[in-house]
């Protein structure tokens, strides 16, 4: 049985949204002498290039508009599944630098401000049951994670099975803060998935809520069955959370090691890229936006953060940054490595992530301790609503105006 949450009424409420979200190379080479042959002959057909060679290749992806993510088949070729802010869920193809689209079915979703539908993500077992989750608004109070079944001919079967709903008793003052990102760990059956404060801001803080948190689940994938159960290791007290204190936690990613990497939207100050290593940890919203500086106890610190004034570090670093005080933070697929590998080694490990409205693109980089080591510039792009890798071991952003952006290295570049 699917569960359904519901948020106290009554709670004391943010103003209106600020930000919603509508140096050369200085690494060693690798040393591939002890490597076995195949390794080594991978790493040798793409030297690493320099940060300034990297660029991003538009590709227009035909219909699409309103764009929020994408997930590539397991298909031979590339073939991909994007969603639209409208509901629209169009199948395409990608051949060098063209995209056809093979099929587009529509979803009924809530579309008003921030809502409609965010995310996808495949099914572990996709290759054999073809399923995929999604995550929308159902109304201004409740938004839902959804399961449902790949036809090429029509993308979408009839039917879905509700996963998880989630739902305030009063409508919000504003309709923002919903999913985010969602994706699988590597046991395939957990399920991680990024939930927004519903504009209930005390919802961050209450620990029998799931609004303002990461959360972890097991959906029941067995046939026709629907709902979940928590997973294990979940923060104390919580049915299914396993971080808490973040507003509006848009775009972020996991890594192999089981860190989150999660951009959290600010309201007035600061945007966030908070870095989630255990259990129980609290960001602060909304008692604190960006850096804590006094009553620190409990919470966690921001891994790194900006403003909004325009002699900000990440804003100068750009020379083509958009000018405005808008904010959105998103963060992107870490670079783990490819059977195919296209940069080098210079990405791997890295973290992208970027501003919406202004349009820089950078990547960080942590210790095993999770300590910030690198923070530096990687490019301009505004809009940026997804940032996923490829099969073809290429990373691919895309835009909100509909185009996939593939990023490649300039051979001419000096």
């Amino acid at each position: 049985m699917a569960r359904r949450f519901l948020q106290p009424s009554g709670l004391t409420f943010a103003a209106a949204l600020t930000a919603c979200w509508s140096s050369a190379c200085s690494e060693a080479p690798r040393d591939t002498t002890s490597l076995g042959p195949i390794e080594a002959v991978v790493l040798g057909v793409s030297p690493a290039p320099e940060w300034a060679a990297l660029r991003f290749v538009p590709i227009d992806l035909p219909g699409v508009s309103s764009a929020t993510d994408f997930a590539f088949l397991p298909v031979p070729g590339l073939e991909l599944i994007v969603t639209s802010l409208d509901g629209a869920v169009r199948h395409v193809r990608l051949s060098g630098g063209d995209a056809r689209l093979l099929a587009q079915a529509r979803l009924p979703v809530h579309r008003n401000e921030g809502c409609g539908l965010h995310s996808i993500t495949l099914d572990p077992d996709f290759a054999s049951n073809a399923a995929l989750y999604l995550t929308r608004c159902l109304s201004a109070r409740a938004s839902a994670l959804t399961r449902h079944v790949f036809e090429p001919a029509r993308v979408l079967a009839a039917g879905e099975l509700t996963i998880l709903e989630v739902s305030t008793q009063a409508e919000p003052p504003e309709q923002w803060h919903r999913f985010g990102s969602i994706g699988f760990e590597p046991d395939g059956m957990t399920l991680w998935a990024l939930l927004g404060d519903h504009f209930f801001r005390n919802s961050a803080q209450d620990t029998q809520s799931l609004f303002g948190s990461v959360l972890r689940i097991v959906p029941d994938r067995a046939g026709a069955a629907a709902g979940f159960t928590a997973a294990s290791g979940n923060a104390a007290g919580s049915p299914a959370a396993y971080a808490t204190g973040l507003r509006s936690p848009w775009r972020g990613t996991r890594d192999q090691y089981g860190r989150f990497f999660v951009g959290d939207v600010g309201e007035y100050d600061r945007e966030e890229v908070n870095l989630v290593v255990h259990a129980g940890q609290n960001f602060g919203w909304p008692v604190h936006e960006g850096p804590c500086v006094a009553d620190c106890t409990g919470y966690d610190q921001p891994l790194t953060s900006y403003g909004r004034l325009p002699d900000e570090r990440y804003v100068i670093d750009d020379s083509e940054a958009l000018p405005g005080r808008s904010r959105s933070v998103w963060v992107g697929d870490v670079y783990e490595g490819s059977a195919i590998e296209r940069y080098g080694g210079l990405l791997d490990g890295r973290v992208p992530f970027g501003e919406f409205y202004t349009g820089w693109v950078r990547t960080l980089a942590v210790d095993g301790e999770g300590a910030l080591v690198d923070d530096r510039f990687l490019g301009h792009l505004p809009e940026v609503t997804a940032w996923h890798i490829g099969p073809d071991g290429y990373a691919y952003a895309l835009t909100f105006d509909g185009t996939l952006h593939r990023l490649t290295v300039d051979p001419g570049a000096p």
